[in-house]
């Protein structure tokens, strides 16, 4: 071999070599790390799926000396992922130039970029540009760069929206704390456990007490400002069907089918009942307490002298009472509802409350959501029965 050769054949191995070292990379990422451990062909980096990079992917192990006081990189192996975890991965060399040592710096190209999405409450589910992906927590470690629409949607909870763009060899995270949905007004919820209809009364501020009154007022009765939060409403009185159904017995006077309403009940059994049926369904059913009882009656806290008409002349339209019952219970929902499509809520059957009975409560009540004294010898009944009259 002649030195021309010789040089020939230098000039050819530095190209390769430098070539090697510096591959050309079309719209691609790196993640860096190094080498943990080596045997034989198989080699063990710090580089997982935290970092972007998934099975199949390749990449290059090198160290870095310094000449002239620069550094350059010297190319030691090429090799492809073959098993990951998310803070490290496993590798076969498929090609080397010199010894791979534990320390050596490695870097694994990444062509595309990564998605992750999570969400509090967990279990929402996840849209990608309208399509369903799935729920989360959601994680795409390859996904194409580009502009993208992530819709979550989760039952209760508001839609939360996020337009984003996702980047070569960058993982991209999105977090959602969804706010809970308020329903509107007249949305009706539906217990699955005994069928129980609810309304949804959204929360405001109005005058309670007897705003009907021709002479002044007992103190129990003295008109005041009140504010509530929003609650749900059972939509019709408690019948006798769902009372059996959950206590195993009726004790109504006035057992003439399943949607009468139940009677002869007194708060101790009522609260009995209310534990009993948030066993079985799992929510946290109680009593209305007195301010949300009447604000409800008064359709949202309305001016009305009964529940849903201040009207005497209209009243029996919305009310069983001593000149139309007929000295009886009826079933419920058979009269008008009231403004928040409420039943019954004035006649038929007298309705506990959670309150006790204090004649000086209104004096010292506080304006928001008061939930009546702490102590009593008497627990508070409202709206009025069959054999009333107004």
């Amino acid at each position: 071999m002649n030195k021309l050769q010789l040089d020939l054949l230098l000039f050819i191995s530095i190209v390769f070599l430098l070539a090697l070292a510096n591959p050309t990379i079309s719209c691609a990422g790196v993640a860096k790390g190094e080498v943990v451990s080596a045997h034989g062909n198989i080699i063990k980096l710090n580089i997982g799926s935290d970092k972007g990079i998934k099975e199949n992917d390749t990449g290059r192990v090198f160290y870095t000396i310094t000449i002239d006081r620069k550094e350059k990189s010297i190319y030691v192996a090429r090799f492809k992922i073959t098993h990951i975890s998310q803070n490290s991965s496993m590798a076969q060399i498929e090609e080397k130039t010199g010894e791979v040592r534990v320390g050596h710096p490695a870097e694994v190209t990444i062509k595309e970029g990564g998605l992750v999405v999570r969400a509090e409450p967990p279990g929402a589910s996840v849209f990608i540009n309208g399509r369903s992906v799935g729920t989360s927590p959601y994680i795409k470690s390859e996904m194409s760069p580009g502009s993208y629409t992530i819709r979550i949607v989760k039952e209760e909870y508001e839609t939360f929206e996020k337009e984003l763009n996702v980047e070569v060899g960058k993982t991209v995270e999105v977090t959602a704390q969804l706010k809970r949905k308020e329903p509107k007004p007249g949305d009706i919820f539906k217990d699955p456990t005994i069928g129980m209809e609810f309304v949804w009364v959204p929360g405001g501020c109005f005058e309670m007490g007897d705003l009907f009154r021709d002479i002044p007022a007992v103190e129990e009765e003295t008109v005041h400002q009140v504010c509530v939060d929003s609650f749900w409403m059972g939509k019709y009185e408690v019948t006798q069907g769902q009372w059996e159904r959950v206590m195993g017995s009726n004790p109504s006077q006035f057992r003439s089918g399943d949607n009468y309403p139940v009677e002869m009940v007194s708060w101790d059994d009522v609260q009995v009942f209310t534990q009993r049926l948030n066993q079985r369904s799992g929510k946290n059913y109680r009593l209305p307490t007195e301010a949300e009882w009447e604000y409800a009656a008064r359709s949202g806290g309305r001016r009305e002298k009964w529940a849903g008409t201040s009207s005497e002349s209209s009243l029996g339209e919305y009310a069983w009472f001593d000149k139309n019952s007929s000295g009886r219970t009826h079933p419920v929902g058979e009269k008008l509802p009231n403004g928040l499509g409420l039943f019954d809520m004035t006649g038929n059957v007298w309705e506990w409350v959670e309150d006790w009975y204090d004649e000086n409560y209104y004096k010292k009540s506080p304006q928001r959501n008061p939930k009546g004294p702490n102590s009593g010898i008497q627990k508070l009944f409202r709206g009025g029965c069959w054999e009333n009259w107004w």
